[in-house]
């Protein structure tokens, strides 16, 4: 089943407003691992940037 982009920008949201812990790196990487598997054209840089854009409470807009 290949997931869409919508879903990788729920997920992506929900881990930009966890608490940063030691395992946080560890589990987007295995996410983007297991996404790129699933999604050839699954783009982590996208993934990563949405990510620190909520983090740092900065807009999302272009990045869809």
């Amino acid at each position: 089943m290949v997931m869409t982009k919508k879903t990788y920008k729920v997920i992506a949201t929900e881990l930009g407003i966890l608490e940063v812990c030691e395992n946080t790196e560890a589990v987007i990487r295995m996410l983007c691992n297991l996404f790129k598997s699933d999604n050839a054209r699954f783009d982590e840089d996208r993934f990563r940037e949405w990510i620190r854009r909520i983090r740092n409470g900065e807009s999302t807009v272009g990045l869809g």
